[in-house]
């Protein structure tokens, strides 16, 4: 029965260790926009859990069952393997295996089969429409092989009814998720542990790698439905940065923009992303680039408030700070113009 199934785990293998690795950056891995998001689900811990219960600590996940005789036994001891080379930063990591056989893999079905390989790691369980949620959010897949049914031990007949199991085929990346619960890289089984080791260094080692000076928010009359943020952001980096949108709890959606002066015409043009140079900054003034907060929640922001603002970058993540509201053309008394600054933005990616 299982011969078969070998068959297709190896050729299964030999597609995932002929994949490129993903190539790291000196100054930290991208973050994977669109994949991952919060979720709560049991666990061996005895409780339901989150990323948000690993706060402070990086993330490993992966998706596998128990009866899986090939990859993921293969997969999971890769992993012990990337912990054991981590040494004492290995207590900066959580790993999580999350089942896409729940009806097999109870807690304490995943409790001992995770313990063969390192009791750290914690084993996720729930109801199918659980896992299938947490599935969605991070894009991976599954499906049974149903042509290959297991005998199920009597315990699991007598608690869920079933007589067989099934073989899984399944996603088979790992997830590598930063302390702000941002997906930051994708690993497989040919990723070389010393690779991996570097990546997750790379994310506990690296101090911001951009500074934010002299945030701030246009006051603005009180019928007013949108406002300007401007600030200064300095990139501390060797590589390119790039501020690629802005949020605030004020309003609705948040924009990059450049007003540009066209035949005595005043032009506002939405901006995909504003490139900030290797060891270099980043001006948002008046008349140039700015932010904009769109569809305002509440009366405008006035003079003397202040407003949380979170700036998402392609390397450094998200970065939230306190912004003055002010009036007119300056930060706070700070020129909104220095010469020696060098900005970029395009409405192409592409171009920079």
């Amino acid at each position: 029965m299982f011969r078969g199934f070998s068959i297709i785990c190896s050729l299964w293998l030999m597609t995932m260790l002929s994949l490129s690795p993903l190539k790291l950056e000196a100054s930290g891995l991208p973050i994977v926009q669109g994949v991952g998001g919060p979720f709560s689900i049991n666990s061996t811990l005895g409780k339901k859990v989150g990323l948000s219960d690993f706060q402070g600590k990086l993330v490993m996940l992966y998706f596998g069952y128990s009866n899986c005789p090939d990859v993921c036994p293969l997969t999971t001891a890769h992993i012990a393997a990337v912990l054991k080379q981590l040494g004492e930063k290995a207590a900066e990591v959580q790993v999580l295996f999350l089942t896409v056989d729940p009806d097999y893999d109870t807690p304490e079905v995943l409790r001992k089969y995770l313990s063969y390989f390192d009791e750290r790691i914690i084993g996720l369980t729930g109801t199918r429409v659980e896992v299938d949620q947490v599935l969605d959010l991070y894009k991976a897949e599954y499906s049974q092989v149903t042509n290959l049914p297991l005998p199920l031990d009597i315990k699991v007949t007598q608690r869920t009814g079933l007589t067989t199991g099934y073989i899984y085929s399944h996603t088979a990346r790992i997830y590598l998720i930063d302390k702000k619960g941002q997906t930051r890289a994708f690993y497989y089984l040919g990723t070389p542990v010393q690779q991996m080791k570097e990546g997750i260094l790379s994310l506990l080692d690296t101090k911001p790698g951009v500074e934010i000076h002299h945030p701030w928010v246009r006051a603005m009359p009180p019928t007013s439905r949108v406002t300007a943020v401007y600030g200064t952001f300095r990139n501390l980096t060797d590589q390119e940065e790039r501020l690629l949108a802005i949020e605030s709890p004020i309003a609705e959606q948040g924009e990059l923009h450049q007003t540009q002066m066209k035949n005595e015409m005043a032009h506002m043009v939405p901006l995909s992303h504003l490139a900030i140079p290797p060891q270099s900054e980043l001006v948002l003034q008046p008349g140039a680039y700015h932010g904009m907060l769109m569809g305002l929640k509440t009366e405008a922001p006035q003079e003397s408030q202040e407003v949380e603002v979170t700036f998402i970058f392609e390397k450094a993540g998200r970065q939230t700070v306190q912004a003055k509201v002010l009036k007119g053309h300056t930060s706070g008394g700070h020129p909104t113009h220095r010469s020696q600054i060098h900005a970029s933005g395009s409405m192409n990616p592409s171009t920079h």
